[in-house]
């Protein structure tokens, strides 16, 4: 009984993403894209398959953890988040967007929304969460992460 209700949370945080779109301000098909790609890095965070995670960032991203850490780079971000992954691998991180907002003549977006982290064995215990931010840009045909903030509260 108790696994299913872990398996429950789990999957409540991590594919929270699809209940969002229906509680957000109309979407744009930007907007849409970008919370598609946002489950999707999510669901990359819960594999810990730092190459799909990094996969949705520039490679110039900049990162402000909840801590206060700032992380420039893709390869700094993955360093980062492998001794994250190594040193607690049972770890999540999911962000669940609130706003969605584009500006494509300058061809950026920003994101904000809450992010949670817990242990996938005990989902139901929040061990951090906070506000986040993030900013994004279109790269040739695709939108990536420019930059990203997160808030511990």
């Amino acid at each position: 009984m108790k696994t299913s209700i872990r398996v429950l949370l789990l999957s409540f945080f991590i594919f929270s993403c699809e209940a969002e779109e229906k509680g957000l301000p109309a979407l744009s098909e930007t907007g849409k894209t970008i919370l598609k790609i946002r489950k999707a890095s999510n669901e990359a965070i819960v594999s810990g398959d730092l190459d799909a995670i990094a996969s949705y960032w520039e490679k110039d991203i900049l990162i402000s953890t909840g801590a206060g850490t700032l992380l420039a780079g893709s390869e700094e971000v993955k360093a980062y988040l492998s001794q994250v992954f190594e040193k607690t691998p049972d770890i999540v991180f999911v962000r669940m967007t609130k706003v969605i907002q584009e500006y494509l003549e300058t061809q950026m977006a920003w994101e904000e929304g809450e992010w949670k982290g817990f242990l996938k064995s005990t989902p139901e215990e929040i061990l951090a969460s906070g506000k986040y931010a993030a900013a994004w840009a279109k790269t040739g045909e695709d939108w990536k992460i420019k930059s990203q903030l997160f808030v511990g509260l």
